[in-house]
């Protein structure tokens, strides 16, 4: 399948991240590709990985959407990273609630949009077939 990026840096976090996760064991499946994807858009989850998720125990750290170095776009990234990792909507862990921060008419309406499609396609590459999903829809 081919992966479109957003510029330069995006690709060579996305490749160096995954061969980091092959290097330690860790198989780098759909959940793990749509998450590093996302957190490669910006330099902002690119500079913070780290706080986004913990390496060690292969899990993802809601928390840093409190963080103050996330902006309104990261945290866009960051939402949509972590619903795509294991369907995370609460904006603290301890909320019992989904919020409404979560909601694809919050999170898509930034100039991302096209690249958190991408990561959809990744996450869930058995219903995007072999090329765009655009190119797999029939007209009416």
């Amino acid at each position: 399948m081919t992966v479109y990026f957003y510029d330069d840096a995006h690709e060579a976090f996305f490749q160096e991240k995954l061969e980091q996760a092959a290097a330690s064991g860790h198989t780098p499946d759909s959940y793990f590709q749509s998450f590093l994807y996302l957190c490669g858009l910006c330099a902002d989850t690119r500079s913070h990985f780290s706080s986004l998720f913990d390496w060690r125990e292969w899990y993802i750290c809601p928390e840093a959407l409190a963080d103050g170095w996330q902006t309104g776009t990261s945290k866009k990234i960051s939402r949509l990273a972590f619903n795509l990792w294991n369907g995370y909507g609460q904006e603290r862990p301890e909320d019992e609630q989904v919020s409404a921060a979560f909601l694809p008419d919050e999170i898509f309406c930034c100039g991302f949009q096209p690249y958190f499609f991408e990561a959809v396609r990744l996450r869930f590459p058995e219903y995007a077939g072999t090329g765009s999903t655009r190119s797999n829809m029939e007209p009416r």
